[in-house]
């Protein structure tokens, strides 16, 4: 597990990266281990994206949500992950992968955090509205810029190439959540 001196000087890495300090990355060690146990994150948030999910939908069965975005989300996190890996791999930067899954593993904590008020809302029975929508697709595209800006520094690559990757990653996510919803449209009508 993480020694807690980790679990601070983490968190505080990823409050330094919502405030666009670089000094932020130094915080994350770039070791194997370290990557590999902050996926632990990952499947801690992993039952509250899809409790969302649930609660947005309630026109679908419960069930068919977990069991259809479960494997969507866990797709489009390998796939990303994947094409992050090529882009290491053909700029030469591989030995920056490891940082990078820690960093970005990490700001989970920090993109949840930013999220809270709509998971509030969500969860005390708030009512879709403009406003409501409005903030969530601002969040998204927030989530996005910060990935654009981790890419950028953590490869230490120009900002314009880490964006990039960015956006590629939003459209891998956007495509197989538009598949999932023809999916369990087409599986609600049976």
């Amino acid at each position: 597990m993480f020694l807690s001196k980790q679990v601070k000087q983490n968190l505080l890495g990823c409050f330094e990266i919502v405030l666009f300090m670089k000094a932020g990355f130094d915080r994350f060690s770039n070791s194997r281990s370290d990557a590999l146990k902050s996926f632990l994150i990952v499947l801690v948030i992993l039952p509250l994206i899809l409790g969302v999910r649930v609660i947005m939908s309630p026109e679908y069965s419960p069930s068919l949500i977990v069991f259809l975005y479960t494997p969507i989300t866990i797709l489009a996190l390998v796939g990303f992950l994947g094409l992050v890996f090529c882009f290491s791999k053909h700029y030469e930067r591989t030995q920056y992968f490891y940082k990078y899954l820690n960093v970005v593993n990490w700001f989970n904590i920090a993109m949840l955090a930013l999220t809270s008020p709509l998971l509030v809302a969500i969860a005390l029975g708030a009512q879709e509205s403009t406003q409501f929508e409005s903030y969530a697709v601002f969040m998204i595209m927030v989530g996005y810029l910060y990935s654009g800006y981790i890419l950028t520094h953590v490869f230490r690559v120009p900002w314009e190439l880490g964006g990039f990757v960015a956006i590629f990653g939003m459209l891998i996510d956007q495509t197989l959540l538009e598949f999932a919803d023809h999916i369990r449209d087409a599986l609600h009508a049976v």
